[in-house]
């Protein structure tokens, strides 16, 4: 305020001035100029000492806000190149974990492609010694039924064999013969 103050002091004597030596159909009433002038200047007085706390104030609180603003950006500069560099970092670290990854998972399917392979093996050996005894079960119930069989064959040749060659005289001797074992394992057992 005091600048425009001493602007008006500065520009007033040369308005006059200029005024006074224009054309002489323009005459200058110096009172009248005056007047004006010092309600001017009043009225300059008047917005100075009444304006000038507001104004003040305000600029202040402008000032205030700017700086604040011109702070927070700084920091959320700073923030977002702190966040920069840590995820160019982590970007880096990213490209090192996904080799170890790969390397890891290379190792863990080898060892479960070779842990896969054994249990097949076994498998295969439990399923070959199950298939064994289920063949040497079968052959034994063959050989069984090869040896039943075998003596029905026998027990039927045997009997087609007496048929033909035991005569009455031979079959009563043979039932005697019988007769005599049971009754001699009878009293073996009584006694």
């Amino acid at each position: 305020m005091k600048k425009l103050f001493l602007l008006f002091l500065v520009v007033w004597p040369g308005v006059a001035w200029s005024a006074r030596h224009e054309a002489a159909e323009h005459a200058v009433n110096w009172t009248e100029l005056a007047l004006q002038g010092v309600t001017f200047a009043i009225f300059l007085a008047i917005l100075y000492f009444g304006m000038r706390k507001p104004v003040q104030k305000f600029f202040l609180q402008r000032h205030e806000l700017v700086k604040k603003a011109v702070t927070e950006a700084q920091k959320a500069v700073e923030d977002a190149n702190a966040k920069a560099k840590e995820y160019a970092r982590k970007m880096q670290d990213l490209d090192q974990e996904l080799a170890a990854l790969k390397a890891t998972f290379a190792g863990q399917a080898a060892a479960e492609k070779a842990r896969l392979l054994h249990d097949a093996e076994e498998a295969a050996k439990r399923v070959q010694k199950d298939a064994e005894i289920a063949i040497g079960a079968e052959l034994q119930k063959a050989q069984e039924a090869l040896r039943v069989e075998a003596a029905d064959i026998a027990v039927k040749l045997a009997e087609d064999i007496l048929r033909r060659e035991i005569k009455p005289d031979d079959q009563k001797r043979l039932v005697d013969d019988f007769m005599k074992t049971l009754t001699a394992g009878a009293k073996q057992k009584a006694a």
